[in-house]
This record gives structure tokens, C-alpha cells and sequence, in this order.
């Protein structure tokens, strides 16, 4: 019963694939929102300066 269960088991490859398929997509997710929230911050910091000079 075992080695019938373990021919349909894919070999590690197959994991490895999936494992690289998930991990692009997530990384460009993250380093995207890290873009996104620095310049975020950057634009708050420059609301800041533009306050601080007015006053």
C-alpha cells in the first residue's frame, strides 16, 4: 500500500519548484510595499520640513 501511495508522491523537485513559484511573487509583493511605505514616509518628513519653515 505504501509504495503505491509513495509512486504518486512527487519527487522533491516538484516541491522545490512550488517553493520558488511562491517565494517570487511574495518577495516582489514585499519589497513593492517597502518601496511604497518609504516614499510615504519621505513625503510626511517633506510635509514636516515645509510646517516647521512656515512657522
Amino acid at each position: 500500500m505504501w509504495k503505491k501511495m509513495i509512486f504518486y508522491f512527487p519527487e522533491w523537485t516538484v516541491f522545490l519548484q512550488g517553493f520558488i513559484a511562491f517565494l517570487v511573487p511574495y518577495g516582489i509583493a514585499k519589497i513593492y510595499k517597502w518601496i511604497c511605505t518609504a516614499k510615504e514616509e519621505n513625503e510626511m518628513a517633506d510635509i514636516k520640513d515645509e510646517t516647521k519653515l512656515r512657522s
